[in-house]
């Protein structure tokens, strides 16, 4: 599937591929301008920890799992 959209994107003329770079290039930029603000947001840095708790775990083994729960959440790893 991959392939056969690659070869239809370099058959497609220049032009034509012009409009959608730049539409990709917009949204890019909005998506890092949204994201810049996002990492500004107490939600960033709860999610943040939440990452360095479970890095800090390391993998963990269906025998050896133990109970955790994420963030604003009831729910627990081992309810889901």
């Amino acid at each position: 599937m991959a392939k056969v959209a690659g070869e239809k994107w370099q058959a497609l003329p220049a032009e034509a591929r012009e409009a959608f770079e730049s539409q990709a290039s917009a949204a890019k930029a909005k998506f890092n301008a949204e994201l810049a603000e996002y990492k500004k947001t107490d939600q960033y840095e709860q999610y943040q920890g939440y990452l360095a708790e479970f890095k800090a775990r390391g993998s963990m083994t269906q025998s050896g799992a133990t109970r955790f729960s994420y963030p604003n959440s009831d729910i627990a790893d081992d309810e889901m």
